[in-house]
């Protein structure tokens, strides 16, 4: 039987939520469609993923048309996750709550990071700390990403870890060391058909999320 794993979707675009599925599904993982905190009963982890900027009551700065019961349902997901202490893979959006509700805080708004906020012209390249699991996830000091994101975290939580920046310093990798596996990356590993994405680095990411819930 696969691993269950709880997936915090936005629920506006049936497309772009099955991204996500298609992705859990890959990595043989059995994704569940997470409407209620209490619907994690069951689930082995948590993947937060993307969506509308984080709400001010939940750590957001200056967010353009945010979902505050989004905010309130995966601030409790996330909250009861690391109780448990139990995988989470945090995706764009994710990376942010995940760095708000831990203490953290957001940039307002970022240029050069967005498809949209202009469109983004160039893919860039995240640099790995070395020593990192991420690094070794990967498979190498460096990855080529699809930028989508107009905010970004700004003062980093006290129990994160650096682990990738952007040329220009934007951070767009972490990690909770004193969890079990915690991960949060600002791209978008699960959108396997963008060209400025690496694939095969998205796929190492999901089976080492994967290779996290089979250990339980």
């Amino acid at each position: 039987m696969r691993p269950r794993v709880g997936l915090a979707l936005g629920g506006d675009d049936q497309k772009v939520d099955e991204r996500y599925r298609a992705a859990m599904r890959a990595a043989l993982l059995e994704p569940v469609d997470l409407r209620d905190p209490a619907d994690l009963d069951g689930c082995v982890a948590l993947c937060l993923t993307g969506g509308a900027d984080v709400s001010v009551a939940y750590g957001g700065n200056k967010p353009v048309e945010p979902n505050e019961a989004r905010d309130r349902r995966e601030a409790a997901l996330l909250t009861s996750a690391l109780e448990r202490d139990i995988p989470v893979l945090a995706i764009c959006r994710g990376i942010q709550l995940l760095n708000a509700r831990l203490g953290g805080t957001l940039k307002a708004h970022i240029d050069g990071h967005a498809a949209g906020y202009p469109p983004l012209v160039e893919p860039h390249v995240v640099t790995l700390e070395p020593d990192s699991d991420l690094a070794r996830i990967l498979g190498g000091p460096w990855v080529r990403t699809n930028s989508r994101h107009h905010q970004a975290l700004d003062r980093i939580a006290p129990s994160l870890r650096v682990l990738g920046t952007a040329p220009d310093g934007i951070v767009e990798a972490v990690e909770m060391p004193e969890a079990a596996w915690v991960f949060g990356v600002q791209w978008h590993p699960e959108r396997v058909n963008d060209p400025d994405l690496d694939r095969v680095a998205a796929q190492r990411l999901f089976s080492a999320f994967a290779a996290a819930c089979e250990r339980g």
